[in-house]
């Protein structure tokens, strides 16, 4: 039996795996096994998104931050998201294009949300959905919302996230760096 538990966790099989493999090896008639391996991780193509955005930022905007999923589906840590929000604010400052974004879980499509910067200093949030249909039929939705005064947002179920506090301009002083004009 050792040998059995051994070469089940060589192979990587869990034991569920192992008992089918098993009851098919018995009976090949009455059953039939197929090995089915765990999908591929799906390779992230931001083409089309970085299409969408050039036409805001214009051609090589600073990229202050592309947080794309860790394999454990792990939101990004607020710090990360917070140093692209810094970049952001300095590329603005300068009037250089920028974007940055983080990549949300998605079951059919791929999607992002983030933050992109004209060469006039001006902040827009944006959102894209790279089939919106539900399958490949479909060109990707690109959404953009001016933002005066970009944050980073943390979710009680902590999810970060990009997002705008444009309540801000109702109070004297803001804290954020220069608000867009």
């Amino acid at each position: 039996m050792q040998s059995a538990t051994w070469l089940r966790v060589a192979a990587g099989l869990t034991d569920a795996a192992a008992a089918v493999l098993f009851v098919a090896a018995l009976s090949p008639g009455a059953l039939c096994a197929q090995a089915i391996a765990p999908p591929a991780p799906r390779r992230v193509d931001r083409t089309e998104l970085q299409g969408y955005v050039t036409r805001f930022t214009g051609a090589n905007p600073s990229d202050c931050g592309q947080h794309a999923l860790d394999p454990a589906l792990a939101p990004p840590p607020v710090e990360d998201l917070q140093k692209s929000l810094a970049c952001a604010y300095d590329a603005a400052k300068a009037r250089k294009g920028f974007w940055t974004f983080k990549q949300e879980p998605g079951m059919d499509s791929m999607l992002f949300q983030g933050l992109l910067g004209t060469v006039e200093g001006t902040i827009y949030q944006f959102s894209y959905d790279s089939a919106p249909c539900g399958g490949p039929g479909c060109g990707g939705r690109f959404s953009v919302s001016r933002c005066n005064y970009p944050t980073v947002l943390v979710h009680r179920s902590k999810r970060t996230a990009f997002g705008c506090d444009d309540l801000r301009r109702v109070l004297p002083n803001p804290k954020s760096p220069t608000p867009n004009p």
